[in-house]
């Protein structure tokens, strides 16, 4: 990483990574140009339930390596980014023209307009966008 700055790497946590997330914590902030380390809670949203059983691992088993790890490397900025904080942060439009967003719960994908029939002011004025929480997202400029 020599060279850049402010450099923000994404890790995904899953149940098959979780006992190498200090290793990868140690590797990442081993690099001085890592402002930031976003880690994400393993999303199944298109997985086969299989993989989901294998993958899928609860926010709190992450949080708690994650305090950990906070505590090896004060002073960074280490964010968590659960399934449940991004649920309808995430839209899409599709091929067919169709809009839709989707969320990490069981309703995975809402319909919320299509560009090749309807108006764009239309389907951005959707009750279930919101635009404010999908600005805030992942916060991309260091915390204060």
């Amino acid at each position: 990483l020599a060279g850049f700055h402010n450099v923000r790497v994404h890790t995904v946590a899953s149940r098959a990574n979780i006992s190498d997330l200090a290793a990868i914590a140690d590797s990442v902030m081993s690099h001085p140009s890592v402002r930031q380390w976003v880690v994400f809670q393993w999303w199944g949203r298109r997985a086969p339930k299989s993989l989901t059983e294998t993958m899928a691992i609860n926010a709190e088993s992450i949080r708690y390596e994650l305090t950990k790890i906070r505590a090896r490397h004060p002073g960074r900025e280490i964010i968590f980014a659960e399934t449940t904080e991004r649920e309808f942060l995430n839209w899409m439009i599709q091929s067919s023209g169709q809009v839709v967003t989707f969320g990490s719960g069981p309703e995975e994908e809402f319909i919320i307009g299509n560009l090749l029939t309807g108006e764009i002011a239309d389907i951005t004025r959707h009750p279930i966008l919101d635009f404010e929480a999908m600005a805030r997202g992942v916060p991309v400029t260091p915390q204060t």
